[in-house]
């Protein structure tokens, strides 16, 4: 599970002008400081060694982001603008009329924000989102195809060993609940 606060961002900033660091600030629905982001990593490749500003045209309240922590710190995930997605090429409202109805989906391509770390204090974040204007900076330094593809991994691994870590914790929760033989008769 992850904390997915897209809809309440109002604007944010990421900054990754300093080689594995990155930096950053989200304005949300209703918050009147920012949550600050300071994560040890690098963007992916469209991204590194840039800022990135953003701006949600219809920022909504979320729940999830009412319990996102006001300094993020941790490493990141993947960090990019340029995520291909499927997006339905019709309004909403229709997709779903047209679901129900079992009919196909117009679908076109869009690139997708996608912001993703692993805090301290709420675990995995996402933003993700085809709907943020985004402003990125020139780069002030680069990731070769290499390192983009060795971070790609990295992530990937950052990834198993959260989901490793939350099914211990699961199972830790699972061997305290005592089995119907462990509980002693009335």
């Amino acid at each position: 599970m992850a904390f997915r606060v897209a809809d309440a961002v109002t604007r944010g900033e990421i900054d990754n002008r300093r080689r594995g660091l990155v930096t950053g600030r989200l304005w949300l629905v209703g918050q009147a400081e920012p949550v600050v982001l300071e994560l040890k990593g690098d963007c992916r490749r469209d991204l590194a060694g840039c800022l990135l500003t953003f701006e949600n045209p219809r920022p909504v309240p979320a729940p999830p982001a009412a319990d996102l922590a006001l300094v993020q710190e941790g490493v990141t995930g993947d960090m990019t603008a340029s995520r291909k997605v499927r997006v339905a090429a019709v309004p909403a409202a229709t997709a779903v009329e047209m679901a129900w109805r079992a009919e196909t989906v117009p679908e076109r391509f869009a690139n997708c924000l996608y912001l993703e770390w692993y805090s301290a204090a709420n675990g995995r974040v996402v933003i993700e989102s085809v709907d943020c204007r985004i402003s990125v900076s020139e780069p002030e330094w680069t990731l070769t195809a290499g390192e983009d593809q060795a971070l790609g991994l990295a992530n990937s691994q950052t990834f198993v060993q959260w989901m490793e870590r939350l099914a211990r914790g699961l199972q830790s929760q699972e061997d305290e609940t005592p089995d119907e033989d462990d509980i002693p008769p009335h």
